[in-house]
C-alpha cells in the first residue's frame, strides 16, 4: 500500500529517508515496510523514529530499578482502581474533583499528566483512600484492601521522592516529544532541542541521576 501510494505520486525517485517505530512489521529488514520501500527506492534509508526512541529511553530508565518499577506500576493500578467501579469514580469526583488521564503504556512521555495529577491532588487522594478504609460498611473487601495498599504507597518516602523527581523530568520529556512529533520541525531544530533538553536535565543532579539510571 505504501509503495503504491508513492508510485501514484511519482515520488519514489525523490525518496531519501523513511522513519517508523521499532515494530517488526514496519522496520523489519526482511519483510518490514522499510525493506519493501527500499526495493523500489534504494536510497531511502531507514531512521528509527526519534519520538519513539525517547519513549524507549524513558521506559528502560524506569525499568532499570526496582523502586522505579513499583512507582510506575502504581499508575496503572490507580487507573484500574477507579475505572472498574462507578462507586469509586463517584468518590473520586466528590473528594478529588478530577479524573486520572488515560494511561498510555507505549507513550512514556505522557506519564507527566499522571504525575502532575497526583502531585496536585495527593492530599485529596490520601483522604479518599482513608475514607474507604474507615467506612468498611460502604465498600467491599477488595476495595478496602487496595485502598490500604495505596495509602501505604502514596504516603511512602520512595514514592514521594520519585514523584518530585519525575515532576521535574517529564515536562522536559513531554515538550521534546511534542517537538519530535511535529511535522513542521526540521532536523536541525530537533537536534538543537534534544541538546537543550539534555542540558536542562543535567542542571538537576538528582533528576539526571534518575534518567540515566544512577540512582
Amino acid at each position: 500500500m505504501v509503495v503504491k501510494e508513492l508510485q501514484a505520486f511519482d515520488c519514489l525517485n525523490k525518496l531519501i529517508a523513511q522513519t517508523y517505530d521499532g515494530a517488526a512489521v514496519m522496520s523489519g529488514e526482511l519483510n518490514g515496510v522499510q525493506e519493501k520501500v527500499k526495493e523500489h527506492a534504494p536510497d531511502a534509508i531507514f531512521i528509527h523514529c526519534y519520538a519513539h526512541r525517547l519513549n524507549l529511553v524513558l521506559s528502560q530508565a524506569a525499568s532499570s530499578n526496582a523502586k522505579r518499577n513499583v512507582f510506575f506500576s502504581t499508575w496503572g493500578s490507580l487507573s484500574t482502581f477507579f475505572t472498574t467501579s462507578s462507586k469509586r469514580v463517584s468518590l473520586l469526583d466528590d473528594i478529588v474533583k478530577t479524573r486520572f488521564p488515560k494511561l498510555a503504556p507505549t507513550r512514556w512521555s505522557y506519564s507527566d499528566r499522571l504525575v502532575e495529577t497526583v502531585q496536585h491532588n495527593l492530599e485529596d487522594l490520601l483522604q479518599l483512600f482513608e475514607h474507604i478504609v474507615e467506612t468498611p460498611q460502604s465498600f467491599d473487601q477488595k476495595s478496602i484492601n487496595e485502598a490500604q495498599g495505596f495509602l501505604l504507597t502514596l504516603s511512602g518516602f520512595d514514592f514521594n521522592i520519585l514523584l518530585q523527581i519525575y515532576g521535574l523530568v517529564f515536562p522536559f520529556a513531554q515538550n521534546l516529544y511534542n517537538i519530535l512529533q511535529s511535522k513542521s520541525m526540521d532536523i536541525l531544530f530537533c537536534v538543537k532541542e534534544i541538546e537543550t533538553t539534555m542540558k536542562n536535565l543535567k542542571k538537576s543532579k538528582l533528576a539526571s541521576s534518575v534518567v540515566f539510571g544512577k540512582m
